[in-house]
C-alpha cells in the first residue's frame, strides 16, 4: 500500500467513507461535457433532419461510454498512480472522440468507432485488475470485464471495415453496452453487490450541469453577445437548471421495483441530450438579431429541448426518493405537461415574434412551471438525501434556579396535525384549485393570476398573428399589436384602432370574450372570498408551565389578542393527546380533555392565562412522578389547545389553535412573567416582547418530581 499502488476496495450502497465525487471524477465529468456540446454545436451549425439524426446517434454513444466508465467508478474505489494512469488513457480517448466528431457527420465513423475502442479497452484494463485484486467481487467484474472486451472488439471491427458495415457494427456496439446489463442473469449478479445511488446521483448531475453551464459560459463570451442577449441566456438557462436541478438532481433512485432503477439510469440519456442542445443553442442567441423574427430552427432546438427536459424530469420525478409518497405527483406532473405544451406551441407559433419576445416567453414559461412545481411539493415532503447517521444519546443539564427571566428562541418544523402525510386519498377529495390559492399567499395568488393572464393573451396574439389580416390595422408580424388587442378583447376595452374584419377573427374573439368572462369572475369571486376571510391574530406561549397555583401543580398557557379588538365569548378547550396500550396490547392515541380553572371569557381584549389544576383525577398527573427512564403506562403525545369566539369587527366566528409537542416546549417548575401593566392615567398596557418569558419559582413553590 502505497500512493502509487493500492488494492482497490469494493464499497457498497450509502458508503459514507467514501467521497461523494472525487475531483478525478469531476474532471471526467467536464470532459464529457464538452464533447456532448461539440457534438450540439454541429447541430447549430447545420440544423437538418439528417444532422438531427447522427447528432442523436452521437449522443446515445458517448452517453453509453461515460455510463460505462461512472459505473465502475461507483464501485471501486482506488485512487493511485495505475488508476489514475487508467483513466487518463480514457480521457485521451474522449478527445479523440470529440476531434473525430466532425468526421462522423461527414459519413467516415471509422475514426470515432477507433476512439470509442479505446476508452473501452481502458475500462476492461480495469475490470482486469479489480477481477485480480479484489476477490470477493471476481462474479460480478468477470462478467463486466467481460462484456467490456466484447464492446472494445465491436468498436475496433466498426474501425477496420468500411461504411456501412462500420455503422452496424456501431449500433451493434452500443446496444450490448446499453442492453447487456438489463439482462436478468446480469441483474442477479449486480444486485449482490449494490451500487451507491447517492454517488451515482451526484455523476448524473454533474454530467448534466456541465452540459448545460459550459454551454451558458461559451454563449456569454462570445463577442456578438450584448447586455439584452446575455440577460435572456441567463433566464433561459435559469429555467433550465430549475427544471432538473430545482430539487431532483441527487434524489436517489427508488430500491424497489427493480424497474425504477433502469428507468432513472436511461432516462437520464434524453435529459443530457437536451441540456446538451439547450446549451448548444444558447450560442445561437448571441448570434440572431433580437429584433428579427426568429428562425425556425431555433425556435425548435430551444424550445423542443426545454420540452423535452420537462418531460424527461417529469419521467425521473415518478422515480426518485424523497417525494413524501408523491402526494402531490399529479400537480407536478400537470404543470411539467403543461409548460411542455406550451413551449412546443411558442416553437410553433412563434415566427412571427421577434427572437427576444420569443425567447422572454420561452424563459419565462420554464421559470413558472419551475416556481409551481416547487410551490406544490411543500417542504415536509422532502427526505435527507443521504441517512444521516443516528445521533449521540444526550443527558440533559438541569438549569440552576435564579430570577432571570427566561425566554425561547423559535423554533422551525412544529409537527402541526394538519401536515400529516395522507397516503392512497383521491387527490380530489384531498386538494382542488380553490383549496390551493385559498390556503396560500397572497405571493402565490397574484403570481399564478399573472402568470394565466400572460399565457391566455399570449395564446391569444399568437392565433390572430396567423392571420394578420384578420384584424385591422394590425401591424404585419407585430406580436405587440396582436398582444395589445388581445388585452383589448379580453377587458372589453376596445379603443376602436384594431378590430376583427374576418370570420377567422370574429371567431377568435367569441372564444375569447367568453373565455375572458370566465377568467375575470372566477379571480374577482377568490380574491373577494380570499380578502374577506377573517383571520384570529391570537398569539399563544411558545410553552406551557407547570408551577403551584392554590398549593397544586398547575398547567399554564397564555393566549393574548394581537390586534387589541374585542372577541365576545372567547372559549378555549385544552386537550392533552396520549399515547395509550390496552389490556389487550392494542394501541391508539386517545384525546383527554382537561378541565380548566376558567374556560371562557366574555370579552378577549387583552390576555389570558389558561390554567388546568393537575389534581390526582387529572390524567396528567403521573407524568409528574415518572421517572425519566421510566416507560410504564400511557405516554404524553403533545397538549392542543383550542380557541373559539365571536369577533366583533368581521361579525363571525374566528377559532385559532396551538399544539405543543417538543419536550422543550414544557417547563416545570417555572411560571410566566407579568406583562400587564395598569398606568395612573387609566391606560392598560400588554408587552408583548415579554409575552413568552418565563421564570423559576422559589424551591418551597416548586411542584412534587
Amino acid at each position: 500500500m502505497s500512493r502509487w499502488l493500492q488494492v482497490p476496495r469494493l464499497h457498497g450502497a450509502d458508503d459514507a467513507d467514501h467521497e461523494a465525487v472525487s475531483w478525478l471524477e469531476h474532471l471526467v465529468d467536464l470532459v464529457f461535457a464538452a464533447v456532448f456540446l461539440r457534438v450540439g454545436g454541429s447541430l447549430v451549425a447545420s440544423p437538418t433532419s439528417a444532422e438531427a439524426l447522427a447528432v442523436a446517434g452521437l449522443v446515445v454513444a458517448i452517453w453509453s461510454t461515460w455510463m460505462t466508465a461512472t459505473l465502475y467508478l461507483n464501485r471501486y474505489d482506488v485512487d493511485d498512480a495505475l488508476h489514475r494512469l487508467l483513466v487518463f488513457l480514457q480521457l485521451a480517448g474522449v478527445l479523440g472522440l470529440a476531434l473525430t466528431v466532425p468526421d462522423v457527420l461527414a459519413g467516415d465513423p471509422r475514426g470515432f468507432a477507433l476512439a470509442s475502442a479505446g476508452v473501452r479497452g481502458a475500462l476492461a484494463l480495469q475490470y482486469l485488475r479489480v477481477h485480480r485484486q479484489v476477490p470477493e467481487s471476481r462474479e460480478l467484474s468477470r462478467r463486466l470485464g467481460t462484456l467490456s472486451v466484447v464492446d472494445t472488439a465491436l468498436w475496433l471491427a466498426a474501425a477496420a471495415v468500411p461504411p456501412p458495415w462500420t455503422w452496424f457494427l456501431w449500433a451493434a456496439a452500443i446496444g450490448t453496452s446499453i442492453t447487456v446489463p438489463v439482462a436478468r442473469s446480469y441483474r442477479a449478479v449486480a444486485e449482490r453487490y449494490p451500487l451507491d445511488r447517492f454517488h451515482l446521483a451526484r455523476r448524473f448531475a454533474l454530467v448534466s450541469l456541465a452540459s448545460l453551464g459550459v454551454g451558458l459560459v461559451i454563449a456569454l463570451v462570445h463577442p456578438g453577445a450584448t447586455v439584452a442577449s446575455a440577460g435572456l441566456i441567463l433566464l433561459i438557462a435559469a429555467g433550465a437548471w430549475w427544471s432538473y436541478f430545482g430539487d431532483l438532481a441527487t434524489r436517489r433512485p427508488l430500491e424497489t421495483p427493480s424497474g425504477a432503477f433502469f428507468v432513472w439510469v436511461y432516462a437520464h440519456l434524453p435529459l443530457v441530450g437536451a441540456l446538451t442542445l439547450v446549451g448548444a443553442g444558447l450560442t445561437w442567441v448571441a448570434v440572431v438579431p433580437l429584433h428579427a423574427p426568429a428562425p425556425g430552427p431555433m425556435r425548435w432546438l430551444i424550445g423542443g429541448s426545454l420540452a423535452a427536459v420537462l418531460v424527461t424530469v417529469g419521467l425521473l420525478d415518478r422515480v426518485v426518493e424523497g417525494q413524501g409518497e408523491r402526494r402531490h405527483r399529479k400537480g407536478r406532473a400537470l404543470a411539467r405537461l403543461a409548460g411542455a405544451g406550451t413551449l412546443l406551441s411558442l416553437a410553433g407559433l412563434g415566427g412571427a415574434l421577434p427572437e427576444w419576445v420569443f425567447l422572454l416567453a420561452v424563459g419565462g414559461v420554464s421559470l413558472l412551471q419551475a416556481v409551481v412545481v416547487t410551490t406544490v411539493t411543500p417542504l415536509a415532503d422532502l427526505e435527507p438525501r443521504r441517512p444521516s447517521p443516528a445521533p449521540a444519546p444526550t443527558v440533559a443539564t438541569p438549569r440552576a434556579p435564579d430570577d432571570t427571566p427566561r425566554r425561547t428562541a423559535g423554533r422551525a418544523g412544529r409537527p402541526m396535525l394538519e401536515g400529516a402525510v395522507r397516503i392512497g386519498a383521491p387527490s380530489d377529495l384531498r386538494r382542488d384549485l380553490y383549496f390551493y390559492l385559498m390556503q396560500g399567499s397572497w405571493l402565490r395568488f397574484f403570481g399564478l393570476f399573472v402568470g394565466l393572464y400572460l399565457a391566455f393573451n399570449v395564446v391569444f396574439a399568437g392565433l390572430y398573428l396567423l392571420d394578420p389580416s384578420s384584424v385591422s390595422n394590425l401591424a404585419e408580424g407585430s406580436f405587440i399589436d396582436a398582444f395589445a388587442f388581445s388585452v383589448q378583447t379580453m377587458s372589453t376595452i376596445g379603443y376602436g384602432a384594431m378590430s376583427p374584419v374576418s370570420d377567422y377573427a370574429h371567431l377568435l374573439v367569441t372564444a375569447q370574450a367568453g373565455l375572458a368572462v370566465i377568467f375575470v369572475a372566477l379571480m374577482t369571486g377568490l380574491i373577494f372570498a380570499k380578502a374577506s376571510r377573517p383571520r384570529a391574530h391570537v398569539l399563544f406561549s411558545d410553552v406551557v408551565s407547570v408551577a403551584p397555583y392554590q398549593g397544586q401543580p398547575t398547567l399554564m398557557l397564555r393566549v393574548g389578542n394581537a390586534r387589541g379588538n374585542e372577541v365576545v365569548e372567547a372559549t378555549m378547550r385544552v386537550s392533552a393527546l396520549l399515547d395509550s396500550t390496552s389490556s389487550e396490547g392494542f394501541r391508539m392515541r386517545r384525546i383527554h380533555d382537561l378541565p380548566l380553572v376558567r374556560d371562557s371569557s366574555p370579552v378577549f381584549t387583552l390576555s389570558w392565562t389558561v390554567m388546568h389544576t393537575i389534581d390526582d383525577a387529572s390524567c396528567l398527573a403521573p407524568f409528574l412522578t415518572r421517572t425519566p427512564d421510566g416507560d410504564e403506562g400511557d405516554q404524553l403525545v403533545g397538549i392542543i389547545c383550542v380557541l373559539m369566539g365571536f369577533d366583533s369587527t368581521y361579525g363571525q366566528t374566528i377559532h385559532a389553535r396551538q399544539t405543543y409537542y417538543f419536550p422543550e416546549d414544557f417547563r416545570l417548575g417555572e411560571r410566566f412573567v407579568d406583562v400587564v401593566t395598569p398606568h395612573d392615567d387609566g391606560h392598560i398596557s400588554v408587552d408583548f416582547n415579554r409575552f413568552h418569558d418565563t421564570y423559576p419559582v422559589s424551591e418551597s413553590e416548586a411542584p412534587p418530581g
